[in-house]
């Protein structure tokens, strides 16, 4: 894809427009830890490109996203964006002061088109990459979502209901004299410790624990790629986690080159947008390859990261100088894989789910009848 020089003008302050009164000005160079919507922000991107694309002031098409935006976050930031305009600040600036509303991805693009004179085109290529990029990781949320709903739903109602429902029954068999089987008094002893005022103190102790630490935990690096390699070895799981990020990897890659940015540059960016710990250390090996003047496909494979297909894509696209179609191409067809991945991945686990709780309720049936049928005889 070849960027068309515009000549829209695309910084500034529109001609005849007053200034915010002091009482309503900021201190520009402040860092706003606001962080809107992720669906907000994609459509703020597509608005923001196309009123940029026609001709309309930068600071003024913030003011009218400002007032049009449902996001009360995403409208602050959209104003502070604005007066830093208006003060001087040339658009990318004016992001950067909002660390936890763009990715570093969004302000070096921002930064490009600034330099190149071409921001209303790298505006839109930049909207188009969010909404494919917000496209993917619904598809993964939806398709996850369900079977994990399914789950927690019955685990709750296993740990919660039968410990009540079942309590007279059992109280039954242990009044009756008969020497109940293993299985039950392995199940009124969960049953009963499940009623008692230590589970739930315990439930709220751990969760609460859990709750402060696990996010702590979660955030080391080295714990990071621990789960990253636990992820890997899941059946039907790790296949997604890997086409996921080959797809985000590779388009991350596609729109910074087709923006005229330096591959060896955009390596760090591309791993960074994957959210994925192995290929964000393994990284390190490509760029050091290509500063040694290996060729793009060769770094990439001394990773040990990357698909021979892929690898052989980026060859192809780097023989025939048009290494960003090829890229995006690959996003594409690994995003059809992460579809096709989740399919089987859903469809192995729905059924697991299923046998999760059959296996429940035939040991609460089980552990019930057994006593009961001896209860039965004795009164014969």
């Amino acid at each position: 894809m070849t960027l068309i020089l515009s000549s829209t003008t695309v910084t500034g302050t529109s001609p005849g427009r007053r200034v915010a009164p002091q009482r309503n000005q900021i201190k520009l160079s402040q860092i706003e830890q606001i962080r809107p919507k992720s669906e907000s922000k994609t459509v703020f991107l597509r608005s923001l490109s196309t009123m940029v694309l026609a001709g309309v002031t930068v600071d003024r098409s913030l003011d009218y996203l400002a007032d049009q935006s449902d996001d009360p976050k995403l409208a602050e930031v959209c104003r502070g964006m604005a007066q830093r305009i208006q003060g001087g600040y040339p658009l990318s600036a004016a992001m950067n002061c909002y660390p936890r509303a763009f990715s570093k991805l969004q302000l070096r693009l921002v930064q490009m088109g600034e330099k190149t004179g071409l921001l209303d085109q790298v505006l839109l290529e930049l909207s188009r990459y969010e909404e494919k990029e917000r496209a993917l990781v619904l598809k993964v949320k939806s398709a996850l979502g369900y079977p994990a709903f399914i789950f927690v739903i019955a685990t709750i109602m296993m740990v919660t209901i039968p410990p009540y429902i079942m309590k007279g029954m059992f109280e039954l068999i242990s009044g009756s004299g008969v020497e109940p089987p293993l299985i039950t008094v392995i199940v009124m002893k969960i049953t009963t410790f499940l009623r008692s005022p230590a589970f739930y103190i315990g439930s709220v102790l751990i969760g609460s624990l859990l709750w402060f630490t696990l996010p702590g935990w979660a955030s080391k690096r080295e714990n990071q790629r621990l789960i990253a390699s636990w992820i890997n070895k899941v059946p039907g799981l790790g296949p997604v986690y890997r086409a996921l990020a080959y797809a985000r990897f590779s388009r991350a890659l596609s729109v910074q080159i087709e923006c005229g940015m330096n591959p060896l540059n955009s390596l760090g960016i591309s791993a960074e947008v994957t959210e994925n710990p192995l290929l964000m250390d393994s990284i390190k090996v490509a760029s050091e390859g290509l500063n040694q003047g290996e060729s793009f496909a060769d770094s990439l494979g001394a990773t040990g990261f990357f698909p021979k297909l892929m690898l052989n894509m980026v060859q192809a696209g780097e023989e025939s100088a048009s290494l960003g179609e090829l890229l995006h191409k690959a996003a594409e067809m690994y995003e059809a894989e992460v579809d096709h991945s989740l399919d089987i991945f859903t469809a192995m686990l729905e059924p697991a789910i299923m046998a999760f709780i059959g296996l429940m309720v035939g040991t609460l049936v089980l552990a019930t009848m057994l006593p009961m049928s001896q209860v039965i005889e004795n009164m014969h």
